[in-house]
């Protein structure tokens, strides 16, 4: 920040925020007895002033960044002043820190600079911003800007260790997870073709791919006729075929006189 700043913020809080050195003096012994006489108490970050600022006048203080609009001068004195139910809990010292964080942050510079009026806690039009309080507003933008860069820059070479130490721990993890691959088991050689068998080769003591084969059952069988031999009496039914009665009946007492 230039040497404007305390003046601006000073302009932003108000002409009593900036006391004189005997005043200062004194404020800070007063402080220092208070210290002693009373614990001390829990420091009250400036992002919970903050809301519950906006909580109490919702229509001066904003949370979105875009709607931040500069607030008129002496706006300090005036909630010290008037300090409704949100506020419980907070002491002059939380709320001028809780102030002095909002009337410094980029949003708030970009407000001073695209709005022409100052508001007051109700939302209403106060003085306008003035040249020297927007160019003001224009430093603090640019100087915004430069610490970021530059913080960024430093933290730049420590996040890519960081990321090298990650992919480095990474790739050491998937190496132990790794399993190593089995070694190749070398293949046995086949027999030569003129080795011994095993089974009915080794049982025949003769060498595989040598001994006889062995002659298949249909050749042995005689061939089998397709139609069965005709009986002697079916033999003989063509030759009575002819005959009458009479020769029929001579020809088997015949037949049966013989047998007997």
């Amino acid at each position: 920040m230039t040497s404007e700043a305390p003046a601006a913020q000073a302009a932003e809080l108000g002409a009593d925020s900036v006391p004189t050195g005997l005043e200062q003096a004194d404020s800070e012994s007063t402080d220092s007895e208070q210290k002693a006489d009373k614990p001390a108490k829990k420091r009250v970050p400036p992002q919970e002033v903050i809301a519950r600022l906006v909580a109490a006048w919702p229509s001066a203080f904003f949370s979105e960044p875009r709607s931040v609009k500069p607030l008129t001068i002496g706006v300090l004195q005036q909630i010290l002043a008037n300090r409704p139910t949100d506020l419980d809990g907070l002491n002059s010292h939380a709320i001028r820190t809780g102030i002095k964080f909002y009337t410094s942050r980029l949003s708030y510079h970009y407000g001073m600079v695209h709005n022409t009026h100052r508001i007051t806690l109700a939302g209403e039009p106060a003085e306008e911003v003035d040249d020297k309080a927007r160019e003001f507003a224009k430093a603090q933008i640019v100087a915004i800007k430069q610490q970021r860069e530059a913080r960024q820059a430093a933290n730049q070479p420590a996040q890519n260790s960081a990321d090298a130490a990650s992919g480095a721990q990474t790739n050491d993890e998937a190496a132990e997870g790794k399993k190593p691959s089995r070694p190749k088991q070398a293949r046995k050689p086949r027999p030569a073709a003129g080795s011994e068998g095993k089974g009915r080769d080794a049982d025949a003591g003769a060498p595989s791919g040598q001994r006889p084969r062995r002659p298949r059952r249909d050749q042995a069988r005689p061939p089998r006729s397709d139609k069965p031999a005709a009986s002697a009496t079916q033999a003989a039914a063509p030759a009575t075929e002819n005959l009458s009665m009479e020769e029929k009946l001579a020809r088997l007492a015949q037949h049966f006189g013989k047998s007997g």
